[in-house]
């Protein structure tokens, strides 16, 4: 069967008012809607109300978020930055003092105290530059590498310097796609890493040479020693107790004064032939040198011997310390040997 179409004559007066109604609805909902537009000055309140428009603010603001985290991360940066070169520029000016001192040191006309006094000043630079390579910035160790929550320089025993972080820097991004460095370690950035030191420096001995920077700090065990001088007509024979020498000027000081009275007496000095061990020479005859027992102290300062015009004694291999000076490496020859 068929039917026909409807025609608008034909509708009735209840739905004809009930799509006026819708009409009216809508246009007083478009109304609303620019009016709340106009007061927000939001196209729309949700996703739903346009979504191609929302997926494209929510991703405009997802980069705006991205961008201020970036700005934020390259302040805190700008911060790591300032504060290490700040710390290098402290290290700088420790080295240069210290170039300085060391140069005053190099001289003849200082005497051992000055030395000892200018000594201790380098090891204050040295405290200070270890205070510098630990610089913390916002709880982040600077020079560390990567391992920022330790820090990476400590002194250990005799006078070193510890190097604890790595040789990794932190990175961060300034940018999408733009990863820069954000530090620098102390392996590069203070030289904390270094290569083992293969040359010998010999330094000379000297009367003010320490004992126990002997054998380049191993140092001597200390006790007695017997002694001889044999003239010919007189022979002496003492017992020498060294244990509580702390210098090559108190190894000498003892010895000599044990025959001081005697009919024969003894002279130590360094060996001007080596430079680096002692020379025992009797006013006459000969003089010979033991240990006690299980004693090794003439053994170790290099002058055991039998009975001798001369002893010339072994290297002693004295350490290079903060108070040597400088023309005495090599052998009193210096650094340009």
């Amino acid at each position: 069967m068929a039917v026909s179409q409807i025609f608008p004559g034909r509708i009735s007066n209840s739905l004809g008012s009930q799509r006026i109604l819708d009409a009216v609805s809508q246009n007083q909902n478009a109304i609303n809607l620019l009016q709340t537009q106009l007061a927000t000055g939001k196209k729309f309140l949700l996703p739903s109300e346009a979504p191609t428009a929302a997926t494209q603010t929510l991703v405009l603001q997802k980069l705006d978020e991205r961008r201020a985290a970036f700005q934020q991360s390259v302040q805190t940066n700008q911060g790591f930055l300032a504060t290490a070169d700040q710390s290098l520029a402290a290290v700088s000016d420790a080295i240069s003092q210290a170039r300085g001192l060391a140069q005053a040191a190099a001289g003849d006309q200082i005497t051992p105290q000055e030395r000892e006094g200018l000594a201790l000043e380098i090891d204050g630079l040295i405290r200070s530059v270890i205070q510098a390579g630990n610089t913390q910035y916002a709880g982040r160790y600077l020079f560390a590498g990567t391992a920022t929550d330790t820090a990476p320089f400590e002194q250990a025993a005799g006078g070193l310097v510890r190097y604890k972080g790595n040789t990794q820097v932190i990175s961060g991004f300034a940018d999408f796609g733009l990863l820069l460095e954000t530090g620098v370690d102390g392996g590069n950035g203070l030289a904390a890493i270094t290569d083992p030191i293969s040359s010998d420096l010999n330094p000379a001995l000297t009367l003010d040479t320490r004992l126990s920077d002997l054998y380049s700090g191993t140092g001597v065990q200390l006790s007695q020693i017997r002694v001889t001088l044999d003239d010919g007509t007189n022979q002496v024979d003492k017992v020498i107790d060294l244990s509580s020498a702390k210098t090559i000027q108190d190894i000498k000081t003892r010895l000599e004064n044990a025959f001081a009275t005697e009919a024969v007496t003894l002279t130590v000095d360094i060996d001007p032939g080596s430079g680096n061990g002692l020379r025992l020479t009797p006013s006459a005859g000969t003089v010979q040198v033991r240990d006690l027992e299980s004693g090794r102290t003439a053994l170790q300062l290099g002058i055991v011997s039998t009975a001798s015009a001369t002893i010339n004694g072994t290297d002693l291999d004295p350490a290079v310390t903060l108070s040597t000076p400088v023309a005495s490496l090599n052998n009193n020859a210096g650094i340009g040997a």
